[in-house]
């Protein structure tokens, strides 16, 4: 039991709840006849499909909740409802007794709720309520004497009326007013309603306020949303109220000083509160009435306004401290202002000033004096040549200088009145007379440069004008004029001018006064520097000293020449008029002309030379190596510069002395590179001339040249450069009936080149040529086998030799060699060739070390010794080796071979040997004239890398 009692509890509460969720109510505090009456009926949360209403348990209306569909049993009932909602609204349009008395119920099924209706009020028509008088006839304002009276009647009507009156303040304050209130029966149940108020004037609650009178009317039948009430307003009513308050306007506080100036108008305005009945306004000057000068008008609204009094008058010095005030009334109490009190600002009257004549440094005192001095009292200013000083006050005293000889003064009366108005109250002006002692001055430039013109002008002034004048240089008189002028002006001329000026003024002794100048002639420094002779490795040190004015030197820096060619700047170091350069171990190169440059703004740059001799071991300018063939003329030379002279040539080829040829010396003109600049001097050419130069002439030549100072050697390379010469001992060694072995011994290769062959060979006679390349190897003797021949055919057979230079490398053919090769059934027996075989090996096994030591320094090593067979004329390369702009320098003409000769020298016809211009660098030899017996075409063997000589090697 103890844990269900709870929740039966719960369930019973809910239940009861349930059943008394059901409320009937009207939209009206009471049902009026022929108005509509609104009853709602809000139901339970059961929500029940159908809601009936009954008066007196009879069914009038339906409504399905579910649907919204509502019916009712009469028209006037009108029953309505939201479909889901649990509301049904019955609307009685109109309710009418009896009709309608009754009990009122709602619900479904055993849930209703009843309401009982037995009584009715009758309808009043608002528009059927009347007042005496009428809103309109309201009077707009009242008098202490009024009074005013309203009277409200209702019609016949059911139901009880009320009414209640009362009044509103400006500012919405509400005030209960008396009234009476009389109903009476009229038929049956209803009854007429009469009811009055009554207002005075003079009623203390009111005096002054603008007043709005209201009736309220309560009944019944009125809108519920008006709490059933109607109201009317009557007025605004003004109600009468003494004035207040008068006031000065812009006046704050009492006896307030106005300040005006004489012959202004003053105007001064007095303002009333507002008020009813209107205020007057009267205005008061020291206590009494004033009478006339004033105007007035009223502002306000229709009833209820202020006064606005206006006092004017043109013051002068009398009205001076006025007491001003103003008063307003309507009623039996007046009201007052504060006062206002007049300062009257007024000029004083014009100054008179005295003064006398005066003397240099005397002090004078001035007085001003002015009769009447105004309101603000006057302050005194001083006006000198019709400028004010900073000085005020009746008396004046200064000390007077010759500035103020001829100044005018005048004295001045000032105040407010003069400041605002610009009437200043001047005094007559009056002149100084001052004597002062003659003031010189001497225009003039104080610095000039020599050579100018110096003019000196002299002027002073003094009281009294017009003195004379005097001029003296360094104490000595030079001239009686006031201008003194020098022409041509000399350094010697500087110094102190001075111009004297005398006056005589009468009275007194003779005033003097005088003026110097001093005078600086400016010149352009001079220059003084010393050349030096030193030894190169020595330090040169070269001093540049100034000496102008002014003493304020430029230096540029120096700057050296090498006859008149610019070579070199140098910075040197400043210290007051020295400029000094610093060159340490210096050589040759620091010889030359030095020139110091200097300015001090005068004139031009001012500029000295000296001479700097650097003595130095000869100097080897231009010393070519020279590259030529072999049996060319060659001179060699070298060109030196020496300070001092040369005193002794001496020549070496490699490290022999030699005296033959002697050496040629000559003076001649010679370029150096000096300091990145080329100069020209004297110096010296040594040449050593040499004919017809064989190999062993090849080598190094040096020159060594000496004077006074030191020995100095140079070098330089004499070597070959040109074609091969013709290989030697052309012949045939072999032959066989398809191929013919030839051999030859090389000859010189034109210098230090790689030296290899071209074999031709053609049918003879009439043939056309064909050629093979042979590589040199590195015996004394080449052999050649030319092999793809004819049986029983003879053919010629020529060797032409070549070397790895750029151009011009073809050297001459040898003379035509004739074999015939064997028939095909014959020649020599297998043993006989292998006994020659051998044989030429055992000769070349012997010969070959010997030539390579004989011939070392003109046969170059090759590297490869197996060359490739040449390939057929089908197969030939049709390139050209050489380029094209080298071609035309590979012509030999007129070369014969001598027979007979076997030694290294080949010889030459026709041959011209020109050098290039001198260089450190080997050149090559030019060669004209020349031309080949046969232009060879390069080939291309089947294997191997083809060489800038046009050789293929085997495994190279």
């Amino acid at each position: 039991m103890a844990t269900t009692e709870p929740l039966l509890t719960f369930c019973l509460i809910g239940i009861l709840t349930a059943s008394s969720a059901i409320t009937l109510t009207m939209d009206r505090r009471i049902a009026v006849d022929d108005l509509p009456l609104i009853l709602n009926c809000s139901l339970d949360s059961t929500s029940p499909s159908v809601v009936e209403f009954k008066l007196n348990d009879t069914v009038v209306g339906t409504c399905q909740l579910i649907d919204g569909t509502c019916n009712s049993t009469d028209y006037y009932y009108r029953l309505s409802t939201i479909s889901g909602s649990r509301q049904v609204t019955l609307t009685i349009e109109p309710f009418q007794e009896p009709r309608d008395y009754g009990v009122w119920a709602c619900g479904h099924g055993s849930a209703t709720t009843q309401r009982q209706i037995q009584t009715s009020s009758g309808l009043l028509p608002w528009t059927n309520v009347t007042t005496n008088p009428t809103r309109s006839d309201i009077p707009s304002s009242l008098t202490s004497t009024n009074t005013l009276t309203i009277v409200l009647n209702t019609p016949c009507v059911k139901g009880q009326v009320n009414v209640s009156w009362m009044y509103l303040l400006e500012g919405g304050n509400e005030e209960s007013l008396s009234s009476t209130y009389t109903p009476r029966s009229c038929d049956r149940s209803r009854m007429v309603t009469v009811s009055s108020v009554t207002v005075v004037g003079n009623d203390p609650s009111m005096q002054g306020k603008l007043v709005t009178l209201r009736v309220s009317v309560e009944h019944d039948s009125f809108p519920p949303a008006k709490a059933y009430t109607e109201t009317i307003d009557f007025g605004p009513v003004q109600f009468p109220g003494a004035v207040t308050s008068v006031t000065l306007v812009n006046i704050t506080r009492d006896n307030e000083t106005i300040q005006i100036l004489e012959g202004s108008s003053l105007v001064l305005i007095c303002e009333t509160s507002f008020s009813f009945p209107t205020a007057n306004v009267s205005w008061y000057k020291d206590g009494e009435e004033v009478t006339q000068q004033s105007s007035e008008r009223q502002e306000g609204t229709a009833v209820k306004k202020k006064t606005v009094s206006t006092l004017t008058y043109q013051v002068t010095p009398a009205h001076n401290n006025d007491l001003l005030s103003c008063t307003a009334s309507n009623g039996p109490s007046p009201v007052s202002s504060k006062n206002v009190k007049l300062d009257v600002v007024y000029s004083p009257s014009t100054p008179a000033l005295n003064v006398s004549s005066l003397l240099e440094g005397e002090t004078v005192t001035l007085t001003c004096v002015s009769s009447n001095h105004g309101n603000p009292k006057c302050i005194y200013k001083w006006k000198k040549r019709g400028v004010f000083v900073q000085h005020q006050g009746s008396t004046w005293s200064f000390t007077v200088t010759r500035l103020d000889n001829g100044a005018s003064i005048q004295c001045l009366a000032e105040n407010k009145y003069t400041n605002t108005t610009s009437l200043e109250k001047e005094s007559a002006s009056k002149t100084l007379t001052v004597y002062y002692r003659p003031r010189v001055s001497i225009s003039a430039a104080s610095t000039k440069n020599e050579g100018d013109t110096l003019s000196l002008n002299c002027s002073a002034d003094s009281n009294p004008a017009r003195p004379s004048y005097t001029w003296t240089f360094n104490s000595s008189i030079v001239a009686y004029t006031r201008i003194y002028t020098q022409n041509n002006l000399r350094r010697t001329r500087q110094g102190v001018y001075t111009c004297s000026a005398r006056v005589n003024a009468l009275g007194y002794n003779a005033l003097e006064g005088n003026a110097t100048i001093t005078v600086t002639v400016n010149y352009p420094p001079d220059i003084s520097m010393t050349g030096v002779t030193l030894t190169e490795g020595q330090t040169l040190n070269l001093e540049c000293s100034a000496s102008g004015q002014p003493a304020i030197y430029t230096f540029s820096p120096f700057e050296q020449y090498w006859g008149s060619t610019f070579v070199k700047r140098y910075e040197g170091s400043k210290a007051g008029p020295k400029y000094t350069l610093q060159r340490p171990n210096v050589t040759y190169m620091e010889s030359g002309e030095y020139e110091c440059s200097v300015s001090n703004g005068i004139s031009s740059t001012q500029r000295r030379q000296v001479s700097v001799v650097v003595k130095a071991a000869p100097v080897f300018l231009q010393y070519l190596s020279r590259s030529l063939a072999i049996g060319a003329n060659v001179t060699l030379y070298w060109n030196l510069f020496s300070k001092p002279n040369v005193t002794g040539i001496t020549w070496y080829f490699g490290n022999q002395t030699r005296t033959y040829p002697a050496p040629t010396v000559t003076i001649t003109s010679v370029t150096m590179y000096v300091h990145g600049r080329f100069v020209n001097d004297m110096g010296y050419q040594v040449q050593i001339p040499l004919t017809n130069v064989q190999p062993d002439q090849l080598g190094t030549y040096t020159i060594k040249a000496c004077n006074s100072v030191d020995c100095r050697n140079r070098s330089l390379l004499l070597s070959a450069s040109g074609p091969p010469l013709v290989p030697l001992e052309f012949s045939a060694i072999n032959s066989s009936s398809e191929s013919v072995w030839l051999k030859w011994k090389p000859n010189f290769p034109g210098g230090n080149f790689i030296q290899s062959f071209l074999l031709y060979h053609r049918v003879s006679p009439g043939g056309n040529w064909s050629s093979q390349p042979i590589p040199q190897g590195t015996g004394t003797t080449v052999i050649g086998r030319v092999a793809g021949l004819e049986p029983n055919t003879e053919y010629a057979f020529k060797v032409q030799s070549r070397n790895n230079r750029r151009s011009n490398n073809m050297g001459p053919v040898t003379q035509e060699v004739y074999v015939k090769t064997k028939d095909a059934s014959g020649g020599l027996g297998t043993g006989i060739g292998i006994g020659i075989a051998v044989c030429i090996g055992l000769v070349l096994l012997v010969a070959v070390p010997l030539l390579v030591f004989k011939f070392r320094a003109f046969i170059p090593s090759i590297s490869c010794l197996n060359f490739i067979k040449a390939r057929s004329s089908s197969d030939e390369d049709t390139r050209p080796h050489q380029d094209k702009d080298e071609a035309t320098e590979n012509h030999y003409t007129g070369l014969t071979h001598r027979p007979g000769t076997s030694t290294v020298q080949a010889a030459y016809d026709t041959i011209l040997f020109q050098t290039t211009p001198a260089t450190d660098t080997v050149r090559e030899g030019i060669y004209q004239n020349v031309k080949p017996a046969v232009k060879p075409k390069p080939l291309i063997g089947r294997k191997g890398k083809r060489h800038g000589d046009g050789h293929i090697y085997e495994n190279c």
